[in-house]
């Protein structure tokens, strides 16, 4: 009896899938403002970081998918997340002209600290957590750690964009790689 019990447990735990997309938001194009991602194949659902008072309508509260069209030409989003005391904010930008496929291969400055016309398309995963002490980690696509964001849909009437990525990048100060993969966002701007 103790074996069948033995045999059972290890049979559970051995179906258990570390990359899962399914635990993921599924890849909308309703302007549901909700995304997701697999860091290292574990599940990153955007879930916003609440505010002062714990709400996530409060004073400095980040909403779980946010972005913009910037100059017609531009497209910067971001995911939020809080996990297991760890905070992830993961930027993705690109300068687009439509549907279709743009790649992350060249070494930029990040958003937000450079000039638009300085930017090349990248992605940027910033990782805290909210306890005091553990390290700040801050991952970037460059020409070596590459990937992709696929827009799957835009209606700029109502300011809709939804799309697909996936990626690699490098902490240069932790010397770490992360892979980031089936990454999916539903904006509405």
């Amino acid at each position: 009896m103790k074996q069948l019990l033995l045999c059972l447990i290890l049979l559970s735990l051995g179906s258990c899938k570390k990359d899962d997309p399914d635990a993921l938001p599924a890849a909308t194009q309703v302007g549901a403002n909700m995304g997701g991602y697999l860091l290292d194949g574990l599940a990153v659902r955007a879930t916003g970081r609440p505010g002062y008072n714990g709400l996530l309508s409060s004073v400095n509260s980040i909403a779980p998918v946010a972005g913009e069209f910037l100059n017609d030409s531009m497209l910067c989003v971001q995911l939020c997340s809080i996990q297991n005391e760890q905070r992830y904010r993961l930027t993705l930008f690109v300068r687009y002209h439509g549907l279709g496929v743009y790649q992350f291969h060249e070494i930029t400055p990040q958003f937000g600290g450079a000039s638009l016309s300085a930017l090349r398309n990248h992605a940027f995963l910033y990782q805290d957590c909210s306890s005091y002490g553990c390290a700040v980690k801050s991952y970037i696509t460059d020409s070596l750690h590459t990937g992709t964001l696929t827009i799957t849909y835009i209606n700029g009437s109502p300011g809709i964009v939804a799309g697909l990525f996936e990626f690699m990048a490098y902490d240069a100060y932790n010397k770490e790689i992360i892979k980031v993969s089936s990454g999916r966002f539903d904006l509405s701007e």
